[in-house]
C-alpha cells in the first residue's frame, strides 16, 4: 500500500494551492502541489540497471593516423560506467578498458544513465555506429530473431513476405517478420492466435492493431526486455520504399 500520502486541499478553477497558495483556504499551512512535486524523490530504475551505451558516432581528429584520438559518443541509457571499468562491446564480444569520459564541461570519473558523454578506451577495438557498449559482466542479449509486441501504425496492412527495415537503438538494419503468432484484442485483452500470416501473406496486421510477432533480423541487436531496460528493448519499422515508420515495438525475451 502507500506508505506517504499528502493531502492538498487544492481548486483548479480558481488556482488555490496548485502553483502558488490563494485566498479561498487561509487555513491550509502545507505546500502546494507544484512545491511537493518539485521536492519528491524520484527512483529512476535506469540508474541501478546495467551499464548501456549505444554508439552515436566515433570521433576522430586526424583522419585514420595509427596515434589518432578515437573517441566514442552517444548518451549512458542505463547504469553506469566509470574510468578503469572493463566494458564488452556488442555484438562483436571485445573487451577494453575504459580510459577517459569526456564531456563538454570537462572529464569525468564517471557517467551515469541519461549523461551525454564520449568515451575513449585503452585497447585499439574496431567499433562503429549501432555497436552497444555494455557492462561486461552483464551484457546484452545478442538476438537474431526477436520476440516483440508491436503496435502497427500504417494503412496498408503487413505483409510477411516484405522486408522492413529496423531501428533499434542507434543500430539499423532489415527485418523480416517471420510470424504473427497472436493478436490482441483490446476489448478483452484476451490474445488470440493469428493464422492469415500463412493463408494470406498479404493480410497482416491492420492499423492500429497490436499482435506478438516473431522478426527475423539481418545483423543482431545488443537487447534487453522492454520491461528491464526500454532503450534497448524497444525499435521501430520502417518501410524500406517509403520510409514511413509502419510499426513500434517493444522486445520480449523468455515471452
Amino acid at each position: 500500500g502507500l506508505k506517504d500520502i499528502t493531502a492538498i486541499p487544492l481548486s483548479a478553477l480558481a488556482g488555490d494551492n496548485v502553483v502558488e497558495q490563494g485566498d479561498n483556504m487561509p487555513w491550509y499551512e502545507g505546500p502546494t502541489l507544484i512545491e511537493l512535486l518539485e521536492s519528491l524523490s524520484v527512483y529512476d530504475e535506469t540508474h541501478a540497471a546495467p551499464f548501456r551505451f549505444p554508439v552515436q558516432l566515433v570521433a576522430r581528429h586526424n583522419g585514420h593516423e595509427a596515434n589518432d584520438f578515437r573517441g566514442y559518443m552517444g548518451r549512458v541509457e542505463s547504469g553506469k560506467v566509470a574510468v578503469g571499468e572493463t566494458i564488452v562491446v556488442q555484438p562483436s564480444g571485445h573487451t577494453a578498458t575504459v580510459k577517459e569520459i569526456l564531456t563538454f564541461d570537462g572529464p569525468l570519473q564517471q557517467a551515469v544513465a541519461g549523461q551525454s558523454i564520449t568515451l575513449t578506451l585503452n585497447e585499439y577495438v574496431d567499433i562503429s555506429r549501432g555497436d552497444v557498449l555494455a557492462s561486461s559482466e552483464q551484457p546484452a542479449a545478442l538476438l537474431k530473431q526477436v520476440k516483440a509486441d508491436v503496435c502497427w501504425m500504417a494503412d496498408e496492412p503487413l505483409d510477411v513476405r516484405r522486408k522492413y527495415w529496423i531501428k533499434h537503438g542507434t543500430r539499423q538494419t532489415m527485418a523480416k517478420v517471420k510470424s504473427i503468432d497472436s493478436i490482441l484484442d483490446v476489448n478483452t485483452q484476451q490474445r488470440q492466435v493469428f493464422a492469415n500470416s500463412v493463408d494470406n501473406p498479404a493480410e497482416g496486421l491492420k492499423l492500429n492493431d497490436i499482435a506478438r510477432i516473431e522478426l527475423t533480423v539481418q545483423q543482431p541487436l545488443a537487447a534487453d526486455a522492454y520491461d528491464a531496460i526500454r532503450a534497448t528493448g524497444a525499435f521501430i519499422l520502417i518501410d524500406e520504399v517509403t520510409h514511413q515508420t509502419v510499426a513500434a515495438g517493444m522486445i520480449r525475451i523468455d515471452a
